[in-house]
């Protein structure tokens, strides 16, 4: 099993829960590594490894959100976007969240310059190694593609009958994995997309 499939579950104060990536999803500069972490209440910590010390915190608004009364919009009053997973790679970071909406962001978190919208809420998320595809699970047990260069979303199977809670790609073995609430791990080849484990 790839590296990426791994997450963790940490509970932070008020009981928020919070998930993040470690393995290939980090960004490594020559001097530091950074986490980023999201939150159900649509915050993304951007965390400097090396010095345990918390760089930035952004939280993440829905487009509705952005009206002509944006300006009267605070941190405390306006819903961020509930966060089920983030995959960051060295050029952007990609968001799934309830609302069944899969965003890619620069990692500045400045403006999502891609979303994809999905039936249900989107529970999993990994991005290919060039950058170039991500792959979804949903609540549903669904597998999907957002291919980036074309923008656009396909569905590719139902693969689990519940939630998806992980998905990774592994370019070098040709094969993508996901493990789903209903107690199984499964691995696809990706070339033919058939079951292989």
């Amino acid at each position: 099993v790839p590296p990426s499939i791994a997450s963790n579950i940490l509970i932070v104060g008020g009981g928020k829960i919070v998930s993040f990536s470690y393995g290939p999803d980090l960004i490594c500069t020559s001097a530091y590594v950074y986490r980023y972490v999201s939150s159900r209440s649509g915050c993304v910590f951007e965390v400097n490894y090396n010095e345990m010390t918390l760089c930035h915190v952004r939280r993440l608004m829905p487009s509705s959100g952005q009206s002509k009364n944006a300006d009267k919009v605070t941190f405390k009053s306006a819903p961020g976007i509930a966060i089920n997973t983030i995959s960051v790679n060295d050029a952007f970071c990609v968001t799934a969240s309830d609302d069944g909406i899969i965003r890619l962001w620069p990692l500045d978190f400045s403006n999502v310059f891609l979303e994809a919208e999905h039936d249900g809420p989107v529970s999993a998320v990994d991005v290919t190694s060039d950058g170039l595809k991500v792959l979804a699970g949903t609540s549903t047990g669904q597998l999907g593609w957002l291919d980036i260069p074309n923008r656009k979303y396909a569905t590719l199977m139902r693969s689990h009958s519940d939630v998806v809670t992980s998905a990774s790609v592994d370019g070098s073995r040709r094969h993508l994995v996901t493990i789903a609430r209903d107690n199984t791990i499964r691995i696809w080849d990706l070339d033919n997309m058939s079951q292989v484990g």
